[in-house]
């Protein structure tokens, strides 16, 4: 089964705010598909709507510095990532700075010869994976995305790029082979605090050179000064450090390295050093992982320090203490690790699967104690690990990404399990892999992880609703209690840090919202997952915007959750309470946003919003018959969630599409 091409309108600039715009790790009811498409359609949006694009999405001429929506995320088991959600009003800078500097951008990206992720065309076409097959059997026919299905329309990115999309490839790779064989040694160094070391006016100096833009600083008109005045508005007017997340952002940051690159080599080339590069030395670089490969310890000591100033030129450094070395063979622990849990997650598989390559399916075998079977693979690997002096957090990642893809080869059948024996194998091999996956999440929890564990619970339950009957009962309940057993991990548990969304919880929360209103988790486990930030703020706010959308999204109008659905508003109501800054403040204006199309707030609680921001922002009283009109039409006019009728298997599969880097 080949891969399927898809193509793209290339000149769509408005699909920029699809694929450069947002950070990776966000929940999976989060996208811009709302927002691209009122944007699209703005010519025949009616009057409420255009007001707000015009106000709050379409920056005008004094706009100036917005806020971002700061929030972090968990790293590892100690530390978490800073990332930025910047206003629509920068996200439409960047669409803007895309549609006139396209070529100026990839210009200024083809010098390096490092460079093994860098952009090399605009995208016009992209491909989908065999696995995609087996996720689009089981999306919901009854639900359709504008003209088409949106994940059909754009690609993972609004260029297209050279080498590798994940720097482990570039470890598998004929490339690295071949350098192996030429060098002896491996430097690997990491850029220390990357994004928020960049200073912005450097991407001047990167795209023309540093002299000629201190000569004609009164030059605005220039791709380099107008990347440089987005960045900063995006970013408070910060000229110290960039938005971490969206792929702009990285495309910022891959111009400065490829200046950077060829400051290095001149450096190098010149006497007294005289080192040619593919000769003496070779450096591959992956965004800010750098990798030098050398002969000697005295050349890899004399590349590692003309690089070092090479970047200290552009105010950046090495972390040195995480440099390390290696000599032939170019292999970590890690890798080690993963490839033999590669073997035997393979062998773990067999053990109870039939593989049939021609249809890429799996058919479960005869199982008779599937807990019996999901423990010994689990005491594999810990065993594993344990022999290779790594931790869970060095092959979860893989195996969950390997368990998952063996979840769509069970689902991708044609013909429909008949008897009660084949359908009761199905539900064993789900109670073994689901059993399997959802312990090596909760020992190291991943935002990424999160997305893979959802789209296999997602799939199980289609995959159960449709095929096995009385069955899928037991998928459902299996998949409810290990949501229930996972809520309650120590692992998960929720930080009290500052600005920290509890994403790898979120989302797996948010996929067994798949299970429907039978399967409802009690009030007091949601309140524990969204409402914590209190006890260490000191403010009143005790919900952050993704939390709010994300509780919103899974309460619905249950019953069972209204003291709950109160509190929510009432949260809103304090978040909103002074809304004149919403042109500047993305938290806000997003939930702002959001709330007005959400069915599961009163319209009269959402009206009162409207017309406060009406009110305060000095624009003419709404007409009672413009707001029914608008109202009327929010279900297809929501903005960053949609509320009803979404299908969650079709936003994960665009989701990974996008992967992060």
């Amino acid at each position: 089964m080949t891969a399927k091409k898809r193509t793209i309108k290339k000149t769509d600039y408005n699909r920029v705010l699809i694929t450069e715009t947002l950070p990776s790790e966000t929940p999976i009811i989060f996208s811009n598909d709302g927002l691209y498409r009122n944007c699209s359609q703005s010519g025949s949006a009616n009057s409420v709507l255009r007001m707000l694009l015009d106000y709050l999405i379409f920056p005008k001429e004094a706009d100036k510095w917005r806020i971002p929506y700061i929030y972090k995320v968990r790293k590892n088991q100690l530390d978490f990532r800073t990332l930025s959600l910047i206003h629509p009003k920068s996200q439409w800078d960047i669409k803007n700075l895309y549609e006139r500097y396209a070529q100026a951008i990839l210009y200024s990206c083809s010098f390096s010869e490092f460079s093994i992720r860098e952009p090399y065309k605009i995208g016009s076409r992209y491909y989908e994976k065999k696995s995609d097959s087996a996720t689009n059997r089981y999306k919901d026919g009854r639900i359709a995305e504008l003209r088409h299905d949106l994940v059909m329309q754009y690609s993972p990115s609004f260029f297209a790029y050279k080498g590798y999309d994940r720097v482990y490839k570039f470890y598998d790779s004929m490339e690295f082979c071949n350098l192996e064989k030429q060098f002896k040694l491996l430097w690997q160094m990491d850029v220390s605090k990357c994004f928020d070391s960049i200073y912005t006016h450097t991407i001047s100096w990167a795209a023309k050179s540093k002299e000629f833009m201190k000569e004609n600083v009164k030059v605005k008109s220039a791709f380099g000064p107008e990347f440089d005045k987005v960045m900063q508005y995006a970013n408070k007017g910060e000229t110290n450090g960039i938005v971490i997340g969206p792929e702009a952002s990285r495309i910022f940051a891959e111009i400065l390295f490829q200046a950077i690159d060829r400051n290095a080599v001149g450096m190098l080339e010149a006497a007294p050093m005289s080192m040619c590069h593919g000769r003496d030395y070779a450096i591959r670089r992956y965004v800010d992982d750098i990798f030098v490969f050398t002969n000697s310890e005295d050349d890899a000591k004399d590349v590692y320090q003309i690089y070092s100033d090479a970047l200290a030129q552009y105010n950046m450094r090495f972390n040195s203490q995480k440099t390390q070395k290696f000599s032939r063979p170019f292999i970590t622990k890690r890798t080690r690790a993963v490839r033999e849990a590669s073997r035997r997650a393979d062998a773990f598989i067999k053990s109870f699967c039939t593989s049939d390559a021609e249809s890429d399916t799996l058919v479960p075998g005869n199982i008779k104690r599937p807990s019996h079977l999901a423990q010994s693979f689990i005491a594999s690997c810990r065993e594993m690990c344990s022999r290779e002096s790594t931790g869970y957090d060095e092959i979860t990642s893989y195996l969950i990404s390997l368990l998952g893809e063996r979840i769509k080869k069970i689902v991708n059948i044609d013909l429909t399990p008949k008897t009660d024996e084949e359908k009761l194998q199905y539900c064993r091999a789900f109670a073994v892999i689901l059993d399997v996956l959802f312990f090596l999440y909760s020992v190291a929890p991943a935002v990424n992880s999160s997305y893979r564990v959802s789209t296999a619970m997602i799939l199980a339950i289609r995959f159960a609703e449709k095929h096995l009957g009385d069955y899928a009962l037991v998928v459902k309940q299996l998949i409810y209690d290990l949501t229930e057993t996972l809520m309650s991990s120590k692992n998960i548990s929720k930080s009290h840090a500052e600005g920290v969304v509890c994403l790898e919880a979120i989302n797996i929360v948010l996929a067994a919202s798949e299970l429907g209103g039978g399967y409802l988790l009690p009030e007091n486990k949601v309140c524990e997952l969204f409402v914590h930030n209190a006890r260490n703020s000191g403010t009143a706010k005790t919900y952050s915007y993704f939390e709010i959308i994300s509780c919103l999204y899974y309460i619905k109008d249950y019953r069972e959750y209204s003291d709950l659905r109160c509190k929510i508003v009432s949260e809103i109501r304090e978040h909103l309470k002074s809304i004149k800054d919403l042109d500047k403040n993305a938290e806000r204006v997003m939930l702002f946003l959001d709330v007005l199309a959400c069915p599961y707030v009163e319209q009269s609680v959402r009206e009162s919003f409207l017309q406060k921001y009406v009110k305060q922002s000095g624009q003419q009283p709404l007409a009672r018959n413009d707001l029914d009109a608008f109202f009327a039409m929010s279900k297809q006019q929501y903005w960053f969630v949609k509320w009803e009728n979404v299908d969650l298997l079709n936003s994960l599969q665009k989701r990974e599409l996008r992967k992060a880097y």
